[in-house]
């Protein structure tokens, strides 16, 4: 499973393998996961180049599909037509939208669908 989540130090964005201990959370850059560091991790991690302490609020996960331009997709992800989040009782990634009555609407995230969409955000 892929993570993405802004720098605490500098605000990039940075995707991998996500790590969590005590209210803090780590991306660790794809390729570069080593068990080494997953067991002393609080230790390591900070100090291992590759390793990223990020903003809890802004992890997002992957979806597995990709927009109209290959672009990946990932939760939160704002598009053309909403916003990407994950519907526990549909146990599926949505593509949310707000209708003119203010009601909301959810379509199934799948590669047909995402095949029309495009990330804006």
């Amino acid at each position: 499973m892929i993570y993405r989540g802004k720098r605490k130090d500098n605000g990039e964005l940075v995707k991998g393998w996500l790590l969590k201990t005590a209210g803090h959370r780590y991306i660790i850059k794809d390729g570069l996961y080593d068990a080494d560091i997953v067991v002393g991790f609080s230790k390591n991690c900070p100090s291992v180049q590759g390793c990223y302490r990020v903003i809890p609020e802004s992890v997002a996960m992957e979806t597995g599909v990709k927009d109209k331009n290959g672009k990946m997709i990932f939760q939160h992800d704002i598009t053309d037509d909403g916003v990407v989040v994950w519907l526990q009782s549909r146990c599926a990634w949505v593509l949310k939208e707000i209708d003119e009555d203010n009601q909301e609407l959810f379509v199934q995230l799948s590669d047909i669908v995402a095949s029309c969409i495009e990330i804006i955000k």
